[in-house]
């Protein structure tokens, strides 16, 4: 679905713990929710990413920690974010953004939660893609069972291509075959013959079999590389992103980011950031 309305409609990315109240999943048409910047936007000519799984703040406040990471980046991709009115002082501050927060369930709070894109430049596209698949229901009272969400975006490029952005959710303890299954509708929209992408996300590759039966990793690796994507390289940082369970269970690292059509140019991992189990990290692009 295409972004048509200049309105503003304000979106907070609080996060905080699950309702044990009754939750509900919203019809796919109601799962957008956008704040379109009422400054006019301009195409990209250097991306400057960020991606973070901010973890629902059950680890600290995170909004000081995302006002300084997310200063000068033009792409910001979140996970786990919350739909939630009391951080709307943050969103306040996000001058010339537009913010398109995508739901995955609402919860007995009443608020959705999700994946949130926070870009600019000028947005062909956005498109809120719900996984088939849903986690078992045990945290989320009531729906026996709650989807993962993930974002198709394109931006306009200086060099007149679009950028086509995936911000992805993946499965947890869903089942291999429909962790699968939503990766590849996730990327159905990325073509790299015919344009740069970026597709980032936490991609919940458990090892252990913890949850899943197998690793995950063959399949999310091939099935990149089959599409033309290349994993960026965070080098000696990437020891830095492993995620710790509770429990003392290190689950390894779960978040990446995959380009094709560009140069990464200083990837980063924001290793001093503890207000999430996940680290953010950043990294650059320019286009060929």
């Amino acid at each position: 679905m295409s972004i048509k309305s200049a309105g503003v409609i304000l979106i907070s990315l609080l996060i905080s713990p699950v309702s044990q109240a009754k939750s509900r999943i919203p019809p796919i048409e109601e799962s957008l929710i956008s704040k379109v910047s009422i400054e006019p936007q301009s195409p990209i000519e250097l991306a400057r990413v960020l991606v973070w799984n901010t973890h629902k703040e059950v680890d600290g406040p995170w909004e000081e920690d995302f006002l300084r990471i997310s200063d000068g980046k033009n792409i910001i991709l979140l996970q786990e974010a919350l739909q939630n009115d009391l951080s709307e002082s943050l969103v306040k501050q996000l001058h010339n953004y537009d913010i398109h927060f995508g739901i995955s369930f609402i919860n007995g709070d009443g608020e959705g939660t999700g994946v949130a894109n926070i870009t600019q430049g000028l947005t062909n596209n956005i498109v809120p893609i719900r996984s088939q698949g849903k986690e078992p229901g045990s945290i989320n009272v009531g729906i026996g069972g709650t989807p993962k969400m993930s974002f198709y975006q394109a931006v306009q490029l200086a060099n007149g291509k679009s950028l086509s952005i995936v911000n992805i959710h993946a499965l947890n303890s869903a089942s291999n075959e429909k962790y699968q299954e939503q990766i590849k509708d996730a990327l159905e929209h990325v073509d790299c013959d015919s344009g740069p992408a970026i597709v980032a996300g936490d991609f919940n590759t458990l090892p252990h079999n913890l949850f899943t039966g197998g690793d995950r990793k063959p399949f999310l690796f091939g099935f990149m590389e089959e599409k033309g994507l290349k994993m960026v390289d965070f080098g000696d940082q990437t020891a830095d992103m492993a995620v710790d369970y509770p429990g003392g269970v290190n689950a390894g690292v779960l978040d990446y980011a995959f380009v094709c059509g560009a140069e990464v140019v200083q990837p980063k991992v924001y290793g001093d950031v503890n207000s999430s189990d996940h680290k953010p990290f950043g990294f650059s692009l320019r286009f060929y």
